[in-house]
């Protein structure tokens, strides 16, 4: 309980710099990665909310869950093994997030990953 006080203290009193910085560094990623999947034709994209992120794997618009399909389904789970690979670890459900703690360095090295992930899968002619 007490380092949980602590933490929620920590955040209150650094809120005006925590919280844009987390924003920041979420979009960047979100942005960086759905350019590199458009410039190279890759049929997937992140969704963000600020530092929270899912990725998708398909192409198009994906305005609500009614949007959402299975159809690379093979492509998706080789995607986050060659992640793995790369040492980038997303949980089971595939949403992520970026800490205060993650440095403008680290989000680059997860984009640097998701990046050869996805010629990982497109070399094992996934995608």
């Amino acid at each position: 309980m007490a380092a949980g006080t602590a933490a929620i203290n920590h955040l209150k009193e650094h809120a005006s710099d925590i919280y844009p910085y987390l924003m920041e560094q979420g979009n960047r990623f979100a942005d960086a990665i759905n350019t590199f999947c458009r410039e190279h034709q890759i049929p997937a994209q992140v969704l963000n909310a600020g530092s929270m992120f899912h990725m998708r794997f398909q192409g198009g618009e994906i305005d609500s869950s009614r949007d959402l399909t299975t159809d690379n389904g093979a492509a998706e789970r080789e995607f986050y093994l060659h992640l793995l690979g790369h040492g980038v670890i997303v949980p089971g459900i595939h949403l992520a997030f970026f800490s205060a703690a993650h440095t403008p360095e680290d989000v680059d090295t997860v984009i640097e990953a998701f990046k050869q992930s996805f010629l990982d899968v497109r070399a094992d002619g996934l995608i």
